[in-house]
């Protein structure tokens, strides 16, 4: 099999120009840092710190943006070994960059990282956030009973009073994902504060949570003065799926921020129903923007979709309905087709 053209470029080649500071870096060397093992990571691993700073800090933010562009490039052993890096942006960076990693050995680094008296608050709050995944994984029994379950009592630990307030907001955030009952009242806490930032905190938890309970609160913040809080509430009745939040999105579909309007119409097609549908095809028929026309016609596949796949769920054939309706006898499937 040929090898692609990013892997066919020296590996030498492209640490030597890491190094040599005063030289842009070639962004076409970034493409070989792809799925590095082995002895060819062991080579990064030895010249890393000899990197100029800076360097090392846009070269992660490089293949952050790079991967998010195309999903088929990995950079995680980058990231991973970014992680002991001494800058704290760098360190900030390897930790965003991993946020889909389902490695238990990611999980234990950030647990290491947040638990570290000596490290600083925002790489602390920055490991808080991307041990949610972890508590999601954990909920899906993804990963080791024992991780999960120290993960969760890191988060809990941190999500405490005595801690800074963004540790303990990204801690909460990442606690959404849990069915812990001790979630509940640390998210109501939240939203009680009356400050738009712990508003913030409480909705993307309460949305992690799929929990029904949190409708109202949701209700009232989608009618909030601030846009950010409004679109963090979009984004939560869209996870929740409640009809009731329904209505209330119907009246997003103008609002004058153009990122809370995309978000509503989303969270629309993701709840569905007749109103949402009507609502989606009338303002796809008064628009002549042409991404807008394309934004409403996937959220109208999108509602059609998931509705087609609500009716399925309707149905609710058990396993013994399904048998009954599969004939395991070739000759009455051929008496079958000759009745066709």
């Amino acid at each position: 099999m040929e090898e692609s053209p990013e892997k066919q470029i020296d590996l030498k080649v492209v640490l030597e120009a890491l190094l040599d500071t005063p030289t842009p870096f070639p962004p076409k060397y970034l493409y070989r840092l792809t799925d590095l093992a082995g002895e060819e990571l062991n080579q990064l691993k030895n010249i890393w710190l000899k990197v100029d700073p800076l360097r090392r800090k846009r070269l992660l933010e490089d293949l952050e943006m790079l991967a998010e562009a195309n999903f088929i490039l990995l950079f995680d052993p980058v990231y991973k070994l970014a992680l002991t890096d001494p800058d704290q942006t760098a360190r900030r960076t390897a930790i965003r960059a991993l946020w889909e990693s389902n490695d238990k050995d990611v999980g234990n680094s950030l647990l290491k990282i947040l638990n570290d008296d000596s490290e600083s608050v925002p790489v602390k709050a920055q490991a808080a956030a991307g041990l949610g995944k972890f508590i999601y994984l954990g909920e899906f029994e993804e990963i080791p009973q024992s991780l999960h379950q120290e993960v969760l009592d890191a988060l809990l630990e941190k999500a405490r009073e005595n801690n800074p307030e963004i540790i303990r907001q990204r801690a909460i955030e990442a606690l959404g994902f849990s069915s812990s009952p001790k979630v509940a009242d640390l998210i109501e806490s939240a939203y009680q504060k009356n400050d738009d930032d712990w508003t913030i905190t409480a909705l993307i938890a309460m949305g992690r949570s799929c929990l029904r309970q949190w409708t109202p609160m949701v209700i009232e913040s989608l009618n909030h003065e601030d846009s950010q809080v409004r679109l963090e509430a979009v984004q939560a009745a869209s996870e929740i799926k409640d009809q009731e939040t329904a209505e209330h999105l119907l009246q997003l579909i103008d609002d004058p921020d153009d990122e809370v309007r995309e978000a509503a119409i989303w969270a629309l097609s993701e709840i569905g129903g007749d109103d949402a549908k009507l609502a989606l095809e009338t303002a796809l028929m008064a628009t002549n923007d042409e991404e807008e026309i394309h934004y409403l016609e996937e959220a109208l596949d999108n509602l059609d979709f998931n509705e087609m796949e609500f009716g399925f769920e309707l149905l609710d054939l058990s396993e013994e309905d399904l048998e009954g309706m599969i004939s395991e006898d070739p000759d009455e499937l051929d008496s079958l087709e000759d009745e066709e």
